[in-house]
């Protein structure tokens, strides 16, 4: 073989070589992907004079009627829906008050945002983030977690079909949703749930109804309108009318604890602070119930309620009938 010969199908052999080879930067992280997008830069912070209201994305018109896009983002103006996309981290480190009015339909990676008016359809996650509009749809492959969910002073429905977790279904645990816990009403405020998903370690201040289709463990009902039926409970003894229940569920973003309980329901075993109040305003004073201790043995803590600490972090055991 002569030495143009040899030469040639080197150069062939080369170029077939850098043919299959990929692109440059075919590796490299994409920055739009990578970076968290802030809610200031999505959403628009002004007022009626402005070019827009509170709640809307930025360019949206003061109407709300014209559709724009971002990064990571587009908003539909004819239907009033702010869409983000998947692949996408959106995030607000603002100390300003930024919030949605619009309706949000979620495939990203949502953490520490305003969910505020609008219904929200999430088939991403939404994490550390405050869910307020009157239906949430977390569909099969959508995760909320350590979130406030709802409406203290009205009903809201949440249809879930993905994961639900360390999250609080806001109400108010008095017989009426009121924000001044000396005087309670006559009625208490209620989530609709529907769907067929999981939810782990979680707060219902809100009554609902159990068990429903979803599947819910480690949880707990602070409401006195709650039906108890199918729950382990904890009230006071008979002839303890006088007192009522404090608690909180830890482990979960629960935002404030519920006074004046009648009953505490709770499924699985949630990690719950009880105590006792003699009369509201009064001085907690905690009583006891079956527990289970660190060695996973389940026992029973008779010593007096005086003597206990003010302050008693226990994780339930599933043991009806436990009265302080």
């Amino acid at each position: 073989m002569g030495l143009r010969t040899r030469a040639l199908s080197l150069v062939l052999a080369f170029g077939m070589m850098l043919s299959i080879l990929p692109p440059p930067g075919a590796f490299a992280v994409n920055d739009a992907f990578s970076t968290p997008i802030e809610m200031s830069d999505v959403m628009l912070l002004g007022h009626k004079g402005d070019n827009a209201e509170y709640g809307y994305p930025i360019g949206s018109g003061m109407d709300h009627k014209t559709t724009i896009s971002g990064t990571g983002w587009r908003y539909d103006g004819s239907t009033e829906t702010l869409y983000l996309e998947a692949g996408y981290t959106f995030v607000n480190h603002s100390t300003l008050n930024y919030y949605t009015s619009c309706k949000v339909v979620n495939n990203a990676a949502v953490d520490g945002w305003n969910l505020w008016c609008g219904d929200v359809v999430n088939n991403g996650t939404i994490t550390n983030s405050r869910i307020h509009p009157k239906l949430t749809t977390n569909n099969a492959t959508g995760v909320i977690s350590t979130c406030r969910i709802g409406e203290r002073a009205s009903d809201y429905a949440v249809e879930n079909n993905g994961k639900i977790d360390h999250c609080d279904f806001i109400g108010d645990g008095y017989e009426e949703p009121n924000y001044n816990l000396q005087n309670p009403g006559s009625k208490a405020n209620t989530v609709t749930l529907t769907g067929s998903g999981k939810i782990e370690h979680c707060v219902f201040k809100s009554k609902t109804d159990y068990p429903g289709n979803n599947t819910i463990t480690n949880s707990a009902f602070l409401n006195n309108k709650q039906n108890f039926d199918g729950m382990h409970t904890i009230k006071m003894a008979d002839g303890e009318t006088n007192t009522k229940l404090f608690a909180i569920l830890y482990d979960c973003n629960s935002g404030y604890g519920v006074s004046g309980l009648d009953t505490i329901g709770f499924v699985g075993s949630p990690s719950l602070y009880v105590a006792g109040e003699a009369s509201y305003g009064g001085s907690r004073q905690q009583g006891h119930w079956r527990r289970r201790y660190p060695g996973g043995d389940n026992g029973s803590d008779t010593r007096p309620a005086r003597k206990r600490a003010l302050c008693h972090k226990q994780r339930l055991c599933p043991d009806p009938g436990r009265h302080f």
